[in-house]
């Protein structure tokens, strides 16, 4: 199965979980902050049947979670007890599912478990990783057995990194650049950590280097330039403020959509950036995190950031029913530019969703996304069919602007 994008057209009717498999998703991760919002979405919007189990270390927590679900739905999804280190549960819940949706990190540590599992049951994989490492690690041992085995495994369908993926992908769709594309990101977020988060964080600190340039290995056979721009603070008049660039995942996952994919020109450019506002304001938080990167590089400080959050808690401003974020989008080609918006609520409500949704996608409606295989990006998987799902549930995408350039 190659990389070409061709969909494979109306004939797919929902008949329920393959061959062999009994359910639709396992969410492993269940008890966590982020996976209990992505069971309470498959709750609400899973369908009559609802066919998705829950996965994690904790039964008496599975059991409280079952049984909430219950209450508020009518369905009590199956539990799996399994940790990342038990790699007999783990191919147990894998063999039982179409897909397996990944909630728990850091997934350095506890993640390629589950991806090997997967590919030797031939089961989808869905994660909200927002770790660089992780990912390239799955593109170069797993990419080829899984596109030989007709599998999707798309990394990052979380807030890392479906808002920047599918707001480049949509300004894309609107031009079709024929030559090269200039495309910038503008990320304007509240600023919370959940605890998950928060602990993954700190690990990424302290075993990567943040001044690496974003990348994955490029898809074989691909000869188009993806290219990563890093930029400089600057006052950026699109969205009205100072923004920095930062060390994420987002700027490698859209690169390797633009590797994938052939709409996205034979010259593709790319930079990400946090709008800040006020220049103080970057300042400050520039400073910030450049004092976190320094206490995680000795064990001594990496153990005090560790306590300052556990696991499981959440965030203050979500759980008051605040929190925002906003992905603008420019991209310059072809002697025009667009601006985009992909916008929502809470950072962490909306990953519920997006996982959610991609996870049933893949379920549900496998044989109308495009016909791609291995480790794929959201863009790439499920391209704009995950976008009018995200839509349905009050995530939005705008084209907000077309102009010509030097006019």
């Amino acid at each position: 199965m190659g990389e070409s994008g061709r969909a494979l057209g109306p004939r797919f009717r929902y008949v329920g979980p393959r061959m062999g498999k009994t359910h639709d998703i396992v969410v492993v991760g269940a008890t966590g902050y982020t996976g209990r919002l992505v069971v309470e979405h498959l709750a609400r919007f899973g369908g009559p049947t609802r066919r998705f189990a829950i996965a994690g270390r904790d039964a008496s927590k599975l059991r409280e979670i079952a049984s909430g679900v219950r209450a508020s739905s009518g369905y009590e999804p199956p539990i799996f007890v399994a940790s990342a280190e038990d790699r007999r549960a783990i191919a147990q819940l894998a063999s039982a599912a179409d897909v397996v949706l990944a909630c728990a990190g850091p997934f350095a540590r506890l993640g390629e478990s589950v991806v090997e599992a997967c590919v030797e049951a031939g089961t989808d994989y869905v994660d909200i990783t927002g770790e660089l490492d992780f990912v390239r690690r799955l593109v170069e041992r797993y990419h080829a057995r899984a596109e030989g085995a007709g599998l999707r495994l798309v990394p990052c369908c979380g807030f890392d990194s479906i808002p920047a993926d599918l707001g480049v992908f949509s300004v894309i769709d609107a031009l079709k650049p024929r030559g090269r594309a200039q495309v910038e990101s503008f990320v304007h977020v509240d600023l919370g950590f959940s605890g998950g988060t928060w602990q993954t964080t700190v690990d990424m600190m302290a075993h990567s280097d943040p001044r690496r340039a974003p990348a994955l290995p490029s898809p074989r056979g691909s000869d188009r330039r993806a290219t990563y721009e890093r930029g400089r603070p600057h006052f950026e008049g699109d969205v009205a403020g100072w923004v920095v660039p930062v060390p994420t995942i987002d700027p490698a996952i859209v690169l390797r959509s633009a590797a994938l994919l052939d709409e996205y020109g034979p010259d593709f450019h790319y930079g990400f950036f946090l709008r800040m506002g006020s220049l103080p304001r970057a300042v400050a938080v520039g400073a910030t995190f450049g004092a976190i990167f320094a206490l995680s590089r000795v064990k001594a400080g990496t153990r005090a950031l560790s306590r300052l959050k556990p696991s499981g808690t959440g965030v203050e401003l979500e759980e008051r029913g605040g929190g925002f974020f906003r992905v603008t989008t420019v991209l310059r080609a072809d002697g025009e530019k667009v601006v985009g918006k992909v916008s929502g609520g809470g950072k962490y409500a909306e990953t519920g969703k997006m996982a959610a949704e991609a996870a049933l996608l893949l379920a549900r409606e496998r044989d109308r996304l495009p016909e791609r295989a291995g480790v794929l990006t959201p863009a790439a998987a499920f391209g704009r069919r995950l976008i009018e799902r995200l839509e349905d549930h009050g995530i939005r995408f705008e084209i907000v602007r077309r102009t010509k350039e030097g006019v």
